[in-house]
C-alpha cells in the first residue's frame, strides 16, 4: 500500500491503517527520535517514539499531501523537543533561593550577597554541572533522579557532584569564605 492510500485510511480512522503505519515507519521515527533526543535513556525514546503514532492517529484528518514519511518527521521532531523541553532544568530565579542559615540576624543584604555569590560560583562549575548543583542542593533531588532527568548515568552525576563540591570549596577559600555556610 502506497502513503497516498495510507493517508486516505488513516483520515477515515481505520485502526489496520495505523498499525501498518507503526508497522511500517517505527524504524524510521525511532531513528529521528533517538538523534533529537541524544543521550535520552532508551525506554524514554520508546515512549516519544509512541506518542508519534499517537498524535499521528490524533491528527490525521488534518494530513496534507501525500509523503507520511514527512509528516512523521515533523511530529517526532516536536513530541522529542516537548520532551526535552519537559526534562529541562527550571530556571530558579535566585530570590527564591532559601539557603541554610537565611533567618539569621544578618538581614536582608547579607543574603542577596550569599545568593549572588553562590550564583556566580555555580557559574563558574558550567553546564551541566550548575544544574546538578541546583537539582541536587536547591530542589533536594537524589542522584538518580537527577541522572533520570539528565539523561547521564547516576555515577556520572555522583562524581560531578564529588568535583563540583572540590572546585566550590576551593572558590570560596580563595574569597575567605566558608562555602558549608551556602551550600
Amino acid at each position: 500500500m502506497n502513503d497516498r492510500r495510507l493517508i486516505e485510511q488513516l483520515k477515515a480512522q481505520r485502526r489496520d491503517a495505523l498499525d501498518r503505519a507503526i508497522e511500517r515507519y517505527t524504524p524510521y521515527v525511532s531513528v529521528i527520535v533517538y538523534h533529537a533526543m541524544e543521550g535520552a535513556p532508551r525506554e524514554d525514546i520508546e515512549e516519544v517514539t509512541a506518542d508519534v503514532f499517537i498524535a499521528l492517529w490524533r491528527t490525521a484528518g488534518s494530513i496534507t499531501g501525500e509523503n507520511l514519511a514527512g509528516y512523521l518527521a515533523a511530529i517526532a521532531r516536536n513530541q522529542a523537543k516537548s520532551w526535552l523541553r519537559a526534562r529541562r532544568p527550571p530556571e530558579e530565579d535566585l530570590e527564591d533561593v532559601v539557603l541554610p542559615g537565611s533567618d539569621t540576624a544578618a538581614g536582608p543584604v547579607f543574603q542577596r550577597e550569599q545568593r549572588s555569590l553562590l550564583a556566580e560560583a555555580l557559574r563558574q562549575l558550567g553546564e551541566p554541572d550548575e544544574a546538578i548543583f541546583r537539582l541536587h542542593y536547591q530542589q533536594g533531588c537524589s542522584a538518580q533522579q537527577i541522572a533520570r532527568q539528565l539523561g547521564m548515568p547516576g555515577a556520572t552525576v555522583r562524581t560531578r557532584l564529588f568535583r563540583g563540591r572540590r572546585k566550590l570549596k576551593q572558590y570560596f577559600e580563595e574569597r575567605g569564605i566558608g562555602y558549608e555556610e551556602l551550600l
